[in-house]
């Protein structure tokens, strides 16, 4: 496909053109016809059904047309949205631990293929820059919400916990997404509320607000329970954390709060 958006023939380029925007609308129908069915097999399993595996294997196995399109460098500029990123959120949270009967297979094929896909996206600082509500007010919140529940694998929290430390790491050290200042006056009231004086500084403003929310409600809580889980999460845990003093110095007392002070020199 790459070598197509090279040809100079005008129809080729319009076919090009097309193609994009076909597959951008395949993916908003494969995404809403997931979301149907998994509430159809949240229904079935709460009322200990287990009518329809078939039809909901196969719809759930379209997935992997998503993973291959947000891979792909031509079509992943067209199919990659706010909305994608958060309906991948909502799946993260939907999807049920164990399907019953015949759809286990199903259903634990489809949770590799959206740990996959969501792994491409936190890879790609352009998309994720680009669209902070939907990573940062769904998709972290999800990851969190993941790597704290019991019931899910060991190592799908360990992949929840890497591409939420990848996610996190872009924003912390992009100075148009995250200011370690700003982020320090907003939690301090009695201080003048900083001016949002352009579009831009308005930008940074919001999305600091929303990520020191983040790390103060979801991510830093997490760290005494992660360093308790088996290797390598405690280390990873500690990393992120460690990440995080760096960028902004105001956690130590979030730390000290915490009684994490002396993790550091345990691991």
């Amino acid at each position: 496909m790459e070598r197509l958006t090279r040809d100079k023939d005008t129809c080729t380029q319009d076919a090009v053109v097309l193609l994009r925007q076909e597959m951008s609308g395949a993916v908003k129908h494969i995404c809403s016809g997931i979301a149907e069915q998994l509430a159809i097999m949240q229904n079935n399993q709460n009322r200990c059904s287990s009518s329809g595996s078939g039809s909901s294997g196969a719809c759930l196995e379209q997935l992997q047309v998503v993973l291959h399109l947000v891979t792909s460098p031509f079509f992943r500029p067209a199919v990659v949205d706010g909305q994608l990123v958060q309906m991948l959120a909502e799946f993260l949270l939907a999807v049920p631990a164990e399907g019953p009967g015949g759809e286990a297979g199903s259903v634990a094929e489809f949770s590799n293929t959206l740990l996959h896909v969501l792994e491409a996206l936190s890879q790609q600082p352009e998309h994720v820059t680009r669209f902070p509500d939907a990573f940062l007010q769904h998709l972290m919140p999800a990851l969190c919400s993941v790597i704290s529940t019991n019931s899910s694998h060991s190592d799908t929290r360990f992949f929840c916990l890497r591409m939420m430390s990848d996610v996190l790491a872009i924003y912390l050290t992009d100075p148009d997404m995250y200011s370690a200042v700003l982020a320090q006056q907003l939690l301090q009231p009695q201080q003048a509320a900083p001016r949002r004086n352009s579009s831009s500084n308005g930008r940074l403003f919001e999305v600091t607000a929303v990520l020191d929310a983040l790390l103060r409600q979801h991510v830093v809580p997490l760290v005494p329970v992660l360093l308790e889980q088996e290797e390598p999460m405690p280390l990873y845990a500690l990393k992120l954390l460690g990440g995080i003093l760096e960028v902004n110095s105001g956690y130590v007392s979030v730390v000290e709060s915490l009684q994490l002070s002396h993790c550091f020199f345990e691991f």
